[in-house]
C-alpha cells in the first residue's frame, strides 16, 4: 500500500458559510471526514492522527464560526444552522474527497452533523461513527433550548476557569495538555453560535 502521506490546506467557498479545511494522510485510501465539538476546531484529533494517516486520506475541517472557518461576513441566522452546514460538507466531499464518498466520524455537535450529513446526503457517506450525539431528553434538552439557562452552564467553564485551575484537572484526569485547544474554544466561543448549535442538536430529529 502507498504510505505516502502530504497535508494541503483550503478555504473551500460555499453557499452561505465557507468552510476551511485541511487534507492529510495516505491518498488512495478511503476518505474520512473528520467532525470536531462545538466551540472546538480541527486540533480536536490531532492525537488520534498518526493513527489513522496510514490508513485513510483525511478531510479535517473547521466548522463554520470556528477558527479558520470565522468570518465578518458570516450571516448568523443561516450561516450556522445545520442545513447550510450540512449541503456545505456535501459539496467538501464531492469536490475534495478522490472517490467521491466518505466515511464521517464526529463528536458531539460534529456527531450530530455527521447524522443530519447522512440523512441528508446517504449517497455521499460510506459509514459513520459518532460520540456524545445520543438523541437529547428531558433536562438535557430542556436546558440546550433555553439559551439563558444554556450560557450559565456552558460559557463559565469556558470562559473564566483559570488555565492553571484547567491544566491541574487535565492532570488529575490524566488527559494530555490541551491548552491550544482550550484558546481556540475561547475565541470560538460566541452567544450566536452556542444557541444556533444547541438548538439545532435538540431539534435535529434525533430524539428517542
Amino acid at each position: 500500500m502507498d504510505t505516502h502521506q502530504h497535508q494541503h490546506q483550503h478555504h473551500l467557498p460555499t453557499s452561505p458559510p465557507e468552510i476551511w479545511h485541511t487534507t492529510t494522510g495516505t491518498p488512495g485510501s478511503p476518505t474520512l471526514l473528520l467532525l470536531h465539538g462545538l466551540f472546538s476546531s480541527h486540533l480536536e484529533f490531532s492525537a488520534l492522527l498518526p493513527h489513522l494517516t496510514p490508513y485513510y486520506f483525511i478531510l479535517l475541517v473547521d466548522l463554520p464560526g470556528h477558527s479558520n472557518s470565522q468570518s465578518a461576513t458570516l450571516n448568523t441566522t443561516t450561516t450556522y444552522r445545520f442545513p447550510e452546514i450540512t449541503s456545505a460538507l456535501a459539496t467538501l466531499i464531492r469536490t475534495s474527497s478522490p472517490s467521491g464518498t466518505a466515511h464521517l466520524a464526529g463528536l458531539s455537535y460534529g456527531g450530530f452533523l455527521a447524522l443530519s450529513l447522512a440523512r441528508a446526503h446517504p449517497e455521499l457517506v460510506a459509514s459513520v461513527f459518532t460520540s456524545g450525539s445520543a438523541p437529547w431528553a428531558g433536562i438535557q434538552r430542556f436546558v440546550a433550548t433555553r439559551p439563558r439557562l444554556l450560557w450559565c452552564v456552558i460559557a463559565p467553564p469556558i470562559l473564566y476557569v483559570p488555565d492553571s485551575l484547567f491544566a491541574w484537572l487535565l492532570k488529575q484526569m490524566g488527559l494530555a495538555d490541551l491548552e491550544a485547544m482550550r484558546e481556540e474554544s475561547k475565541r470560538n466561543f460566541s452567544n450566536e453560535l452556542m444557541r444556533a448549535g444547541f438548538e439545532d442538536c435538540a431539534g435535529s430529529g434525533w430524539r428517542w
